[in-house]
């Protein structure tokens, strides 16, 4: 559980963070950089992490996940942003959609 926590606490410091110190698409890059680094504290022996990955789609076009992390206790598909407002969707969602 302490895991959970410590994921929680590091999406939502590294979002604080890129929202004080701005910049779009180089505080992106910053972000998912920050990410990776802090998932790379994570145990071996119970975690895999798998960063910046791309899949074709149904469509014949590409989709891209920032971080995968595979555990014991589930797997976790991480997606770093930096933007304001809240984000809203569901697991069987194509897209989610964000409000400012």
């Amino acid at each position: 559980m302490t895991q959970y926590i410590w994921i929680a606490a590091t999406v939502i410091a590294i979002y604080v963070l890129l929202k004080l110190f701005g910049g779009t698409a180089r505080a992106g890059r910053r972000g998912e950089r920050s990410i990776r680094w802090r998932l790379s504290w994570l145990p071996d022996d119970k975690y895999a992490v798998i960063n910046d990955l791309l899949f074709s789609n149904h469509k014949g076009g590409t989709t891209q996940i920032d971080h995968v992390v595979v555990s014991p206790y589930g797997i976790f598909v991480i997606e770093t942003k930096n933007i304001s407002g809240k984000i809203y969707g569901s697991g069987i969602a194509e897209k989610w959609r964000s409000y400012w």
